[in-house]
């Protein structure tokens, strides 16, 4: 299950980087991570809302700090552009 999920958002991010690669845009960088960044959290929110459903307290809290190293690793990137 989780596999699909990865696999089609995965796909989506492939797509997304041939068309910022294909464009005139100057820092490429800087929307291969928000984009990167983005599917990340996009998905940790899906397992947060899951966890919220089955009250499975670890899957939230997981899902948190996963949004947390995501935005940490982002601002870290973006400190050294």
């Amino acid at each position: 299950y989780y596999f699909f999920q990865v696999a089609t958002t995965s796909l989506a991010f492939v797509f997304y980087i041939m068309f910022i690669i294909s464009t005139e845009i100057e820092q490429k960088g800087i929307f291969i991570a928000y984009g990167a960044a983005a599917g990340i959290i996009g998905l940790e929110t899906y397992w947060i809302v899951r966890g919220w459903r089955n009250n499975h307290g670890s899957t939230i809290l997981m899902g948190v700090i996963g949004i947390a190293v995501t935005l940490g690793l982002l601002g870290l990137y973006m400190s050294f552009t």
